[in-house]
């Protein structure tokens, strides 16, 4: 077989001499296929926006959707409604039922609330929750913007707004109405 055969990846009855030009064809194959295999896998773990009911709750949640991963999670309920407001978003030295303050921030406009650190039974993980009144201030600083800033006593966490409006819609709709008198 002759030097330029083999650069060419000649085949010959039953035997493929794999040579440079051939293995260089292969690659773009090759990455076709972990794209195609792996980008459901990244798409999975992508967090976004979203409102989700149950019962008489309601929640705004940013996190990946069909999973119980969340940044963020505005929770409604109760009666006289209230809003609470979890996140994940914890300094390493968190400790349960330890005081902390929340801040959010989007451009100039900032929220702060007093809260506690909690953890779930079977969970090594800490999260923030404050418990707010059920209005629209609560949500004022969503509607505009391009992020929130999250910080919980010192650890910062930016989630993008995009994606905000029509989930945030419904969560109003649900949490702030006013029941109409009989």
């Amino acid at each position: 077989m002759s030097c330029a055969e083999q650069r060419e990846g000649v085949e010959r009855p039953g035997i493929l001499v794999p040579g440079p030009i051939s293995s260089l064809r292969m690659i773009p194959g090759v990455l076709f296929l972990i794209f195609l295999l792996a980008g459901p896998a990244l798409a999975a773990n992508r967090e976004s926006w979203d409102f989700v009911t149950s019962l008489d709750m309601a929640q705004l949640v940013y996190g990946v959707p069909e999973s119980d991963v969340a940044t963020i999670i505005f929770r409604c309920e109760g009666a006289p409604k209230q809003i609470e407001i979890i996140t994940t978003v914890v300094p390493a030295e968190a400790g349960p039922q330890q005081a902390a303050k929340l801040v959010l921030q989007n451009g100039k406009a900032t929220a702060r609330y007093d809260g506690t650190f909690g953890q779930d039974p079977g969970d090594s993980g800490y999260y923030f929750r404050a418990t707010i009144p059920a209005d629209a201030k609560a949500t004022e600083f969503l509607k505009r913007g391009a992020s929130l800033a999250i910080r919980v006593n010192g650890t910062i966490r930016r989630v993008p707004l995009r994606g905000v409006s029509a989930p945030l819609a419904k969560f109003e709709a649900a949490c702030l109405r006013r029941p109409r008198p009989e």
